[in-house]
């Protein structure tokens, strides 16, 4: 007998070739665009949600489910890359997912809970967040020190205070991080309480693990911290940008990401004023501060070194956006001037601390930093504008600059 061959009809489309990773930002960000037609990356923690990259350069969320009307899979779009985070899409997916079949809506989502995991339900506890300015610091706190550790692939139900304590908390306290390790502790107790609130579990284990850091931290720099800081600036072991970020810093004593934000629509050089907008300032108002002279004679520089940039301190990479993470440049500082132990924000408590040795009033220092509240700040409060009392003293640490 002989088998007949028949031709199977060419598709009229050829199929887009598929992967599936576990997606991240810089991930998501660093996707080329297929030479034509298009490509989709699946995603590895939610099966169903992938990135969709065309040849045209669009890069676009999608679900695929089942439509039961149609009786065949479609792809829904969720949303361009970049309008939102990986972590709303993956929650936007699952809802999606979770209703693609109304009559097994009550069974799904007891499995559901059965298998949620750590880091998915950090992802929908982080979707229910948008909007406030805490979000990226969650992602941060997670990248850096629950993701590695392995907690977030395992099931919600499953773990208790052991595995929190021995994968998270105790690596963090042994390297001497008791604040990180408090406010990875608020994290995970927030995404276990969402769980709570949504029937997925009975109870929260990380109640159940104290508070380390149990004092404000006082560290500032002294004298002689700050003069070798100083001098590792003159030196210029790092780049421009990042030594006017820190004299900058010195000179005003405000937070080092309203700073780094900081955009020349923001300034007014004549008057000596700074409006730091409320998206970026703490206490979510528009809070005015008196530059000293320290400070605009570093501002300057910058605007001479970039006359046409938007912010006063652009990235190197992409100039569209300003510096972020000065982690690295601050550590290199610090062991050039022999400091142990400080963080860029002991910067700003040092200009406090020397502004109240300085003589002046709570009113004054408030007026300084734009502190809120003196409950708030311990030792500062919180006045509308800036006085040129309070700036002259930033001049006070100009002096050694």
């Amino acid at each position: 007998m002989i088998a007949e061959v028949v031709e199977l009809p060419k598709r009229s489309k050829p199929r887009s070739s598929t992967r599936r990773e576990r997606l991240t930002e810089p991930k998501l960000r660093a996707m080329k665009p297929p030479t034509k037609g298009e490509r989709i990356v699946w995603d590895f923690d939610v099966p169903g949600l992938g990135v969709r990259l065309t040849s045209k350069g669009s890069k676009a969320y999608v679900v695929k489910r089942w439509n039961p009307e149609k009786r065949q899979s479609v792809k829904v779009s969720l949303g361009p890359v970049g309008s939102i985070s990986i972590a709303v899409a993956r929650a936007k997916a699952r809802e999606l997912l979770e209703s693609k079949h109304d009559d097994l809506n009550t069974a799904r989502k007891i499995n559901d809970a059965d298998n949620l995991t750590v880091r998915a339900a950090f992802d929908a506890m982080l979707a229910d967040k948008q909007g406030i300015r805490s979000v990226d610091a969650y992602q941060y706190f997670w990248n850096n020190y629950v993701e590695p550790t392995g907690l977030g692939s395992l099931r919600l139900k499953s773990v208790g205070v052991v595995e929190i304590e021995t994968l998270v908390m105790e690596p963090l306290l042994q390297a001497g991080k008791t604040t990180t390790s408090d406010r990875v502790r608020a994290i995970l107790s927030m995404t276990w309480r969402r769980a709570m609130k949504r029937g997925q579990v009975v109870g929260n284990p990380v109640s159940a693990i104290p508070l380390k850091a149990t004092e404000t931290r006082k560290r500032t720099l002294n004298p002689s911290e700050l003069r070798a800081f100083v001098d590792a600036l003159d030196e210029g072991v790092v780049n421009s940008v990042w030594c006017d970020l820190f004299r900058l810093l010195l000179a005003t004593g405000q937070r080092k990401g309203a700073t780094m934000a900081m955009r020349w629509t923001d300034l007014d050089l004549d008057a000596g004023r700074w409006t730091i907008p409320s998206a970026q300032s703490k206490n979510k108002r528009d809070t005015t501060i008196t530059l000293s002279k320290s400070a605009l004679d570093v501002l300057a520089r910058r605007r001479i070194q970039d006359p046409g940039a938007t912010w006063v301190f652009p990235s190197n990479r992409n100039p569209a956006k300003h510096i972020s993470a000065p982690e690295k440049a601050w550590r290199k500082l610090c062991a050039t001037a022999c400091i142990d132990g400080a963080t860029p924000h002991d910067i700003r408590r040092t200009v406090g601390t020397k502004a109240g040795r300085a003589g002046l009033s709570a009113h004054q220092i408030a007026a300084l930093l734009g502190h809120q509240s003196i409950q708030s700040a311990k030792a500062y409060v919180h006045l509308e504008g800036a006085s040129q009392e309070s700036a002259e003293v930033a001049d006070l640490l100009g002096d050694m600059q």
